[in-house]
């Protein structure tokens, strides 16, 4: 790595602390009992189909909006997994290409960071009233990761030509 000077320094510093604010979003959204979490979650989803339903002139009534709310809301939830990973995945691998490492060094640092922290964030959840921990989430957030640090990727080799 190189020698950092000034402006750079506070450059670094800022991404890093935004990295670990977005950590401590996850974290606190984690954190939430079921019940709360499952409020939330349901009303995003409905927010989310009665959008698309005035968007598209769909005429639903209350009740089937209702009935789609609570299909797809395992599937909203698990979107959320997945953007929420690809945020932390965009910032964790534009951290860490900022303190110098080599390109390869970087994403492999980033993915492994991610993944680390996606496992402890289900063990936390194993501590959380009516939650639980679940190797399937970790994949979901991993394939986040993944995407996020691709779209980062990508833009580096558009910005070279």
């Amino acid at each position: 790595m190189a020698k950092l000077q000034g402006n750079k320094k506070i450059g670094i510093v800022v991404t890093v602390v935004i990295v670990i604010m977005w950590a401590l979003l996850i974290y606190y959204l984690s954190g939430q009992p079921a019940n709360q979490s499952n409020r939330s979650s349901f009303a995003v989803t409905k927010v989310i189909i009665t959008t698309i339903t005035k968007l598209t002139n769909t005429d639903f009534d209350a009740k089937s909006i209702n009935r789609l709310v609570f299909q797809l809301n395992n599937f909203v939830r698990k979107l959320a997994h997945i953007s929420l990973y690809f945020v932390l995945g965009l910032l964790a691998v534009y951290a860490i290409h900022k303190l110098g490492f080599a390109a390869r060094k970087t994403y492999l640092i980033a993915i492994c960071l991610c993944i680390l922290y996606a496992m402890t964030d289900e063990w936390h959840q194993t501590y959380v009233p009516g939650r639980s921990g679940q190797i399937s989430d970790v994949l979901i957030d991993t394939a986040g990761t993944l995407a996020g640090i691709g779209v980062y990727v990508l833009w580096l080799r558009l910005r070279k030509k």
